[in-house]
């Protein structure tokens, strides 16, 4: 058996974290648009690794405050950011399910255009401490295993 690996992506969805209020990054939210535009425009760390595979970056808004107008970002906003984790949920349980759900929604996509290998990516300040939350509910570990500095 030959795979035929010649239609590659990488789906980066992309969001804002209420969390960034506290301090939890040392870029500001607003940072998180910027980097979208410059993966957009090809000049992102993802850009580069992708070019030498022969990869296609696409860009998924799934709630970056600021919407970004461009013709080659999927947009599958759920909200405009999310709300403080440190201070309640960050989502209510169907916003959960549409960000899930747009993920899925764009790698169909590219399915149906004859891509045959994809893999995922996440854009977003302050995405850290989310993901980190989500890795202490699902497997149960303490928070300090789990969280360091960095």
């Amino acid at each position: 058996v030959s795979p035929n690996l010649e239609k590659k992506a990488v789906i980066a969805c992309a969001g804002d974290h209420g969390v960034t209020r506290q301090g939890v990054s040392v870029a500001a939210q607003e940072v998180s648009r910027q980097m979208l535009i410059g993966m957009l425009n090809g000049g992102a760390a993802i850009n580069v690794l992708t070019r030498h595979v022969g990869a296609e970056v696409i860009c998924v808004d799934l709630g970056i405050v600021e919407p970004v107008d461009d013709d080659r970002l999927v947009v599958k906003r759920v909200a405009p950011g999310t709300d403080d984790i440190s201070q309640g949920p960050a989502m209510t349980r169907e916003q959960a399910r549409a960000a899930v759900e747009g993920g899925i929604e764009a790698a169909v996509e590219q399915i149906k255009k004859g891509t045959q290998l994809l893999a995922t990516g996440d854009l977003g300040i302050g995405n850290t401490t989310p993901s980190s939350a989500i890795l202490v509910a699902f497997t149960g570990f303490p928070v300090d295993l789990i969280i360091g500095k960095g």
